[in-house]
């Protein structure tokens, strides 16, 4: 009797290559969502607070160069906790409190 044909090793590797690639989308694609998030509320309260649309323009352009340059999972976390110490100093509403 003849014996069974071996797998190769590309056929072996292949679902790991697969599995590898779709966590690795997936975990970019999630990082880079949030990173928008975060990027979007600054954008959005630089914008209400000083009433600039040029600082508002100027953080756009800081964003988008950010991100070419470095990985979307890299500046999330410093996005956030931009918005923490915004939140934190300013409050929930990110709008200008009337004294």
């Amino acid at each position: 009797m003849p014996e069974a044909a071996q797998p190769t090793a590309l056929a072996t590797r292949r679902p790991v290559l697969a599995y590898f690639m779709l966590t690795f989308v997936f975990s970019w694609c999630c990082a880079l969502a949030a990173a928008m998030t975060a990027m979007r509320v600054l954008i959005a309260w630089i914008y209400v607070n000083p009433k600039s649309v040029l600082l508002s323009q100027l953080m756009h352009i800081r964003s988008t160069s950010s991100l070419v340059v470095l990985s979307p999972a890299r500046i999330s976390a410093l996005l956030w906790l931009s918005v923490a110490l915004i939140v934190l100093t300013h409050g929930k509403t990110l709008t200008r409190q009337s004294d």
